[in-house]
């Protein structure tokens, strides 16, 4: 766990990737970056997230939105679905204020959050230990330890402890960026063996090397 910890935290510093919702201090403007991220590659993300947010600059303004018009915005990340939850929850974050809650639990029962957006937006943008826990982090950790892994594993409790026992006490939130990162330019499906900090002790690696 350690050489994992030590190894993902020191790549991570080296390789963070410059997206501009890293930068947000805006809740709002970080939770609809999550949200909109969720099965879709980042690079395709950031013109959307630009232009969505300069659209809706807070919850006020997506409340008021018409579905039709969220549709048009976020088209070019497929999955047009997502427009009656994100439609539903500026309407649900207005009715409240535009307060954004900071436990997991009720994060999950806004509109269009799930758990993984969740524990990102915690740990990402909050300042609070959430471990994430994707497709990419799952694949990762399955040829690390040698475990089958499949569609519905991201919602095991082994590997949600798995992950809990993984991610720091403290640096989480580097921690989390490094895991999402890793998972994005080196732990691919088709992975970048010659450049994987952890291929000495990964079983996927030793095996195919």
């Amino acid at each position: 766990m350690r050489f994992i910890r030590r190894e993902l935290l020191s790549w991570g510093k080296d390789n963070f990737a410059d997206f501009p919702w890293r930068h947000s201090t805006t809740h709002f403007h970080s939770l609809i970056a999550e949200i909109l991220l969720q099965r879709t590659k980042a690079e395709q993300v950031v013109p959307v997230y630009k232009v969505f947010i300069n659209r809706f600059p807070d919850c006020n303004a997506l409340a008021s939105a018409s579905v039709k018009s969220i549709e048009k915005i976020i088209l070019p990340l497929g999955l047009k679905w997502r427009a009656k939850f994100l439609s539903a929850l500026g309407k649900n974050l207005a009715a409240s204020g535009g307060s954004i809650p900071s436990d997991i639990l009720s994060l999950e029962k806004l509109p269009g959050v799930g758990p993984y957006a969740a524990a990102s937006f915690l740990s990402l943008h909050m300042n609070k230990r959430a471990p994430i826990i994707d497709s990419n982090v799952v694949r990762l950790y399955g040829r690390i330890f040698g475990f089958e892994t499949g569609p519905e594993t991201r919602r095991d409790i082994g590997i949600k402890l798995l992950a809990d026992r993984i991610t720091p006490r403290r640096n989480y939130r580097v921690f989390s960026y490094a895991l999402i990162d890793f998972t994005r330019i080196i732990c691919m499906p088709r992975p970048v063996h010659s450049n994987c900090p952890l291929f000495e002790k990964c079983s996927y690696c030793i095996r195919n090397e």
